[in-house]
């Protein structure tokens, strides 16, 4: 059970690609049955959600969003294989800040916007793919907005759920540790 992501909002540059060709949120719970929690950024009770679940089927191909080089590409903990791509460079920067939705509407009514610590005016961003069966990229590439980086799989907590999904994460810190620290609603950047 997947919401695909309207895409109802101008497209504010030309330098964005989304981390997958199909955009669908994931409303289902790895254990079965109806789980929006999965869909969205917040705290279920005590335990943070950090990021978007998007739909993806086994080994789908997962895209660079914005030009930029990869910081770590390697296996870790419940993320599993996980990519992270850092956004550093002004103009992609400024891409990154202009695509953020001034009139955010949660598509959910307990979703966050922004963790602490987040900046959304930082010089910098962290975007972070996780649950990948294969890296297409080594830690030091530079990436262009639409080249292929990885693709979707089952790896950390992903294992045997029954819905297959890419984590997604928007940070301005490289490894944000526990909680909500330094990262925001990724929906916030989505077509």
């Amino acid at each position: 059970v997947c919401k695909e992501v309207e895409k109802d909002f101008p497209i504010h540059n030309t330098g964005w690609h989304d981390p997958l060709d199909v955009m669908q949120i994931c409303a289902y719970q790895q254990r079965g049955g109806f789980g929006p929690y999965n869909a969205s950024f917040h705290y279920r009770g005590s335990r943070p959600h950090q990021g978007v679940d998007l739909f993806a089927k086994l080994n789908t191909p997962i895209y660079a969003c914005l030009d930029g080089r990869i910081v770590s590409a390697n296996a870790v903990g419940d993320y599993g294989n996980v990519i992270v791509l850092a956004i550093y460079e002004e103009s992609q920067v400024q891409i990154f800040k202009n695509r953020r939705k001034k009139d955010f509407e949660p598509y959910f009514s307990d979703e966050y916007t922004d963790g602490p610590g987040f900046n959304k005016d930082s010089d910098f961003f962290y975007l972070a793919y996780a649950h990948l069966s294969t890296f297409n990229v080594i830690e030091g590439d530079e990436v262009k907005a639409g080249d292929i980086i990885g693709y979707s799989g089952e790896t950390g907590n992903a294992k045997g759920t029954k819905g297959p999904h890419v984590h997604f994460e928007v940070r301005t810190a490289q490894s944000c540790g526990k909680g909500m620290n330094n990262r925001c609603n990724p929906s916030l950047y989505f077509d």
